[in-house]
């Protein structure tokens, strides 16, 4: 099994890593909602919420 740890990059298309990964028999996709990135001054609630929308779309799509 490969971990395949999200970090900045949510996308699939062109995602090197997820490719590499997928050719393996498994592959397990994480994301670590980091608390570091919580406390900066320029975060708000916005940036949360656009997080958990794009972090439901990926795992949509890699459901298909």
């Amino acid at each position: 099994m490969d971990i395949l740890w999200f970090k900045h990059d949510l996308r699939i298309c062109n995602h090197a890593a997820l490719t590499c990964a997928s050719q393996s028999d498994a592959v397990l996709p994480i994301y670590i909602l980091e608390p570091e990135l919580w406390k900066q001054p320029n975060i708000s609630k916005r940036h949360y919420i656009f997080l958990n929308e794009c972090l439901q779309r990926l795992d949509e799509e890699l459901k298909k």
